[in-house]
């Protein structure tokens, strides 16, 4: 349960994204917002990297970490969801936006101001993306790495776990896919060391 508590500050870091909006509205400071989320931003990838490194180096064990990634990426789903449909809503209002409301000006600050818009919403929504995948993609990564050095999985089978890992909503699967193949390994490890404590 202890390994849980380093990977809560990925986890938690795109909802605080989400909900910064929310907090700006009811007079919380630009400036403290920031400072929160540079500091949840650090402390996530600092316990990443940890995380990376313990598999890496076989100081924890990469089924168990596949395997919480795995519970962590289920709870993320229905954020994964939301925010696809949700970026599509708020495209489409500031299409209406900016194309349905007379304005005094000309057809070029239109398209600017247009453009603009919608350049700030998907930049936004891209870090959104980013945050969702890339805190819990990198543990995955590490479960593959390690997967391709114990020989459980091939060059271009890597390349397609460890690509999956990191792409919205589909990475559930591709974890989960993983973990089967990890779970062969640490079943047959696990027969070998019993076999010998009875001998």
């Amino acid at each position: 349960m202890k390994k849980y508590v380093l990977f809560l500050p990925g986890l938690l870091f795109p909802y605080f994204l989400i909900f910064s909006i929310m907090l700006s509205e009811i007079g919380i400071g630009l400036k403290i917002l920031i400072v929160i989320t540079v500091m949840l931003f650090i402390s996530a990838l600092l316990c990443v990297l940890y995380v990376m490194r313990a598999v890496l180096k076989n100081q924890w064990d990469a089924g168990e970490t596949g395997r919480i990634v795995f519970v962590l990426k289920c709870c993320q789903f229905p954020l994964g969801i939301c925010m696809t449909f949700f970026e599509a809503v708020i495209v489409w209002v500031i299409i209406k936006m900016n194309w349905g409301v007379e304005r005094d000006i000309t057809t070029a600050e239109t398209v600017m101001l247009y453009c603009f818009s919608v350049l700030l919403a998907l930049f936004y929504f891209v870090v959104l993306n980013l945050a969702c995948t890339i805190f819990l993609g990198m543990p995955a990564l590490a479960c593959v790495i390690w997967a391709k050095r114990n020989g459980l999985l091939t060059k271009k089978e890597m390349v397609c776990y460890g690509v999956g890992s990191f792409v919205n909503c589909i990475d559930v699967f591709f974890v989960r896919a993983l973990l089967k193949k990890l779970k062969a390994v640490f079943d047959v490890t696990k027969d070998i060391l019993n076999a010998n404590s009875d001998a």
